[in-house]
């Protein structure tokens, strides 16, 4: 939620915006409040009208890191997405079109796949190249337990899709950016999880050699996994573990 607070010491305090998803870095120009909303491990750039009580979406997919006003009706915003690392783009209002100074544009044909099913509670981004054959599936339990796997360029997940490698990657409970029931989850449901989305990937993508990877906290999930059903996991990384 935003408030509205007076700094000069009177007690006052109004509520200016309240949604079912977290928010992060609001701003105020003219007769708008800018802010980030983070809906399914995605950081959009919104703008709601004081005057209309409207919403506009700036970005609709992507992470937007940071943004601040430049110059007249133009805002530069830090931006990534599945095919493009992390840049700094110029937003012009009027015109609704971001521009970027790089000469370097990615055709890497990958894409990602939000989705959920009905028996499990968690929802996760499948990553694949769409040219590339696939070779093997690999179940990729991200970094951080109180945090998120966005739709954003990453140079690993990036070569490995490259590869003929398609990424399961899990929005176990506990992740960020999914509501504050989510967040408030323990490690149990997430274990139970991890190991719900390995019998899924075992159900969809029968004959597919399935693999496991983590980064960070996430190898205290990975580790659980494979030491209470290791059967049909061929391999398992760890990076940057605990």
């Amino acid at each position: 939620q935003v408030f509205r607070s007076n700094l000069k010491g009177i007690d006052e305090s109004s509520l200016v915006l309240s949604l079912n998803n977290d928010i992060c870095l609001p701003k105020v120009k003219d007769s708008f409040l800018y802010f980030i909303e983070i809906k399914h491990g995605e950081y959009l750039l919104k703008k709601k009208c004081f005057i209309t009580n409207e919403i506009e979406s700036i970005t609709n997919n992507g992470v937007v890191y940071n943004y601040d006003f430049y110059k007249d009706s133009t805002i530069a915003i830090v931006y990534a997405n599945i095919n493009t690392p992390r840049e700094l783009f110029l937003y012009s209002e009027p015109e609704k079109s971001m521009i970027t100074g790089s000469e370097y544009r990615f055709q890497n044909h990958i894409e990602a796949r939000f989705i959920t099913s009905l028996t499990r509670n968690s929802s996760a981004y499948i990553l694949k190249d769409t040219i590339s054959k696939i070779k093997g599936i690999i179940l990729y339990i991200h970094p951080d337990i109180h945090s998120n796997f966005s739709p954003r360029w990453d140079a690993l997940l990036m070569n490995l899709c490259k590869n003929g490698y398609m990424i399961v990657a899990p929005n176990y409970p506990m992740s960020s950016g999914f509501g504050k029931s989510f967040f408030n989850s323990t490690i149990l449901q997430a274990f139970a999880d991890i190991i719900s989305w390995k019998e899924y990937i075992c159900t969809n993508y029968y004959g597919f050699p399935l693999y496991c990877m983590s980064v960070s906290s996430g190898n205290i999930l990975m580790e659980a996994l494979l030491l209470a059903e290791p059967e049909n996991i061929k391999g398992a990384v760890s990076l940057f573990g605990v």
